[in-house]
């Protein structure tokens, strides 16, 4: 069957190929283009209000001169506000991506704690992990490192060699 006439057109997401486009449109709209729009369209449109309440009674009797500079401001508006409103969302959809691994952090440390006081063996882990938390902020692994606990790595069953 030919492309023209197939059963399932590729407009309708149904090929295999369309998973790929559908991937890489959603890398594409990451969310910041959007609302950079949305913040660009509504300071030009508040700049538009205020020229147009200012300018009002100027309007009525130059109609032709108050259209061409309310589309000069539209036009110098959107050029002048396009750079900061992309950079603002930018930090936006970045202030929202860091709260959520906050949130997402904070209910897996929830479910942790759970798990360890339901079970002694993950409470014993978590203690020992704390401790060794406790004991790098307080300067011991600085001095020592990690050698204490690699010192008999790859020595097998050679007790001979276990000096310590």
């Amino acid at each position: 069957m030919s492309t023209v006439f197939s059963p399932t057109p590729a407009s309708l997401g149904l090929n295999a190929s369309s998973s790929d486009h559908r991937v890489s449109l959603r890398s594409r709209l990451d969310g910041v283009r959007g609302l950079s729009t949305l913040l660009m369209a509504a300071a030009v449109a508040a700049l538009v209000v205020l020229a147009e309440r200012l300018m009002g009674d100027w309007a009525e009797q130059h109609q032709f001169l108050a259209w061409m500079a309310l589309w000069l401001l539209v036009l110098g508006g959107t050029a002048a506000v396009s750079a900061p409103a992309s950079a603002l969302a930018r930090r936006a959809r970045q202030a929202v991506q860091d709260s959520t691994a906050a949130i997402a952090e904070a209910r897996a440390e929830v479910r942790l704690w759970q798990a360890a006081r339901a079970d002694h063996r993950v409470m014993a882990d978590c203690v020992q992990a704390r401790q060794r938390d406790l004991d790098d902020a307080a300067g011991l692994a600085a001095t020592w490192g990690r050698f204490p606990e690699h010192l008999d790595d790859g020595r097998g069953n050679a007790t001979h060699l276990r000096h310590c």
